[in-house]
C-alpha cells in the first residue's frame, strides 16, 4: 500500500464570478481567465500524476450556474479519471436543494460532501478522507465535531493515511465566533490526521503544522479584485504518514495590487502622469501591461495644482489592464505665510490652522487628516476649478 500520496489542493475558484467592478470588455477577459486556470489545475492534476484533487470550498461563486458552466466542470472532470477529487461546499455554493451538486450526475471519481463531517475511505490509496458542507451561506454553530480525533472506519487500515478537506475560518487571537464555520488549530492539533486542506480564506498561507497536523489555506488561484493582491496559485506535493512535502505552484493568469507612488512636487498633470508611468514600469517590468493596480497618490504638491485621478486612471488604462486613483495628496505651503495674507484666501487659511492647531493639541489625527485635505482643496479652488474624485 503507498505510504504517501500525490495530491493537489486548491479552493475558492468562484466560477461564475461577475467580475462587475470592471469594465465590461475586462469583466469578460476575466471571467475567461478564472475558467482557464481551471482548466490548468485540472491539468496539473494529469501531468503531476495526483492521486487526489481536494477542493475546499467555493469552488462556484452561486449556488446557480448555467447548465453549460456544470457541463464544463463535469467533463474536466471526466478527463482525469485517475484522481479522485473531493468537494467541501463552502459558504458561496453550498449543498442546498436543487443545486449543482444535488442536481447534476458527477463523475464516479468524484466525490462532493453533502451535509455533516464524514469519512471516504480510498482503500486502493489507504487513505481516509474527511469533510463536510455548508448547507447555507452562513453556519456559526461550526462543521467539526467537537472532541473528533480521526478513526480507521469501516475498510480502512489503521496506518492510513487521513487527509480532511473543509471550508471555514480558523480562528486567531481574541476572535472566538465566525459566521463561517469556525475551526479552532486545537481542533486541527486534536484531529490527528496527516494534512488538513482549508479553503475560504482568500490569501493562501504557509503549510503549518498544529501537534503531529499539517494545514494550510491555499487560498483563491484567481484574484476578483484589489484585495487579493500578487501571484496565487495551489498546493501540489506528498502527503505521507507524519509528513508532508508540498509546494506552492502559481497558476493565475493576471496579478492586481495596491500601493502608494509619491508625485511629491509635481505641479502639472503630464509631469504627475509621467512620473506615475516611469514608476510602474520600472517596478513591475514585464508584468506592468498585464496587471491591474489600485494607486494612491500620496506627497505635497502646490496648493494650485489638483490631480485630475480621471484623466491619470484613463493614461494607466491605455498601458495597463486596469487601474484606479485615489489622491491622498497635500499641498505645499507655508501655513504661516498664508494666514498673515490680507485676503479671503488668508481667512480661509487662518480659520482652518485654528482648527488644525486644535486637532493636533487633541491629537485627532483623523481630524488632522481631513483639514489638510480641506486646505489642500480649499486652496487650489482659489486658482481653478477642482477636479476630486475618488475612484471606486
Amino acid at each position: 500500500m503507498p505510504r504517501k500520496i500525490r495530491i493537489v489542493h486548491t479552493a475558492d475558484l468562484h466560477l461564475g464570478s461577475p467580475f462587475s467592478t470592471l469594465p465590461a470588455a475586462r469583466a469578460a477577459m476575466r471571467r475567461d481567465e478564472q475558467w482557464r486556470t481551471f482548466y490548468d489545475i485540472v491539468s496539473i492534476c494529469r501531468e503531476r500524476k495526483a492521486q487526489i484533487l481536494l477542493i475546499a470550498g467555493d469552488l462556484l461563486d452561486a449556488v446557480r450556474i448555467s447548465s453549460e458552466q456544470s457541463r464544463a466542470i463535469i467533463r474536466a472532470f471526466t478527463e482525469i479519471p485517475d484522481t479522485r477529487v473531493f468537494i467541501s461546499p463552502g459558504n458561496h455554493d453550498p449543498y442546498i436543494r436543487f443545486c449543482p451538486y444535488e442536481a447534476e450526475e458527477w463523475p464516479s471519481n468524484v466525490h462532493v460532501f453533502s451535509g455533516n463531517f464524514e469519512p471516504v475511505v480510498c482503500s486502493e490509496l489507504n487513505t481516509v478522507v474527511w469533510g463536510a458542507a455548508f448547507r447555507s451561506a452562513h453556519n456559526t454553530s461550526g462543521l467539526c465535531p467537537p472532541d473528533f480525533e480521526v478513526t480507521a472506519p469501516e475498510g480502512a487500515k489503521s496506518d492510513a493515511i487521513q487527509l480532511i478537506v473543509l471550508h471555514g475560518e480558523l480562528l486567531s487571537g481574541s476572535k472566538s465566533e465566525s459566521s463561517y464555520n469556525p475551526i479552532r488549530t486545537s481542533w486541527i492539533e486534536k484531529s490527528n490526521a496527516d494534512y488538513a486542506a482549508l479553503g475560504h480564506i482568500h490569501d493562501a498561507t504557509p503549510v503549518r503544522r498544529s501537534g503531529r497536523t499539517y494545514f494550510a489555506y491555499s487560498g483563491c488561484p484567481e484574484a476578483r479584485g484589489y484585495d487579493e493582491p500578487g501571484p496565487r496559485g495551489v498546493y501540489v506535493g506528498t502527503v505521507g504518514k507524519g509528513r508532508t512535502d508540498l509546494e506552492y505552484v502559481i497558476v493565475n493568469r493576471r496579478d492586481f495590487y495596491t500601493l502608494d507612488v509619491s508625485i511629491d512636487g509635481c505641479d502639472t498633470q503630464k509631469i504627475m502622469t509621467d512620473l506615475v508611468l516611469r514608476d510602474l514600469r520600472d517596478q513591475y517590468r514585464e508584468e506592468f501591461k498585464e496587471s491591474a493596480f489600485r494607486i494612491t497618490l500620496i506627497g505635497a504638491v502646490p496648493p494650485d495644482f489638483s490631480p485630475d485621478v480621471a484623466a491619470l486612471r484613463a493614461a494607466l488604462r491605455r498601458e495597463c489592464f486596469d487601474a484606479r486613483v485615489y489622491d491622498k495628496t497635500t499641498a505645499q505651503i507655508d501655513p504661516a505665510m498664508l494666514r498673515k495674507e490680507k485676503s479671503l484666501r488668508g481667512v480661509f487659511a487662518e480659520i482652518l490652522g485654528k482648527r488644525r492647531e486644535e486637532a493636533v493639541a487633541a491629537g485627532d489625527e483623523a481630524a488632522i487628516r481631513k483639514i489638510d485635505a480641506a486646505m489642500k482643496l480649499g486652496l487650489a479652488s482659489f486658482e481653478k476649478e477642482v477636479r476630486y474624485h475618488d475612484d471606486s
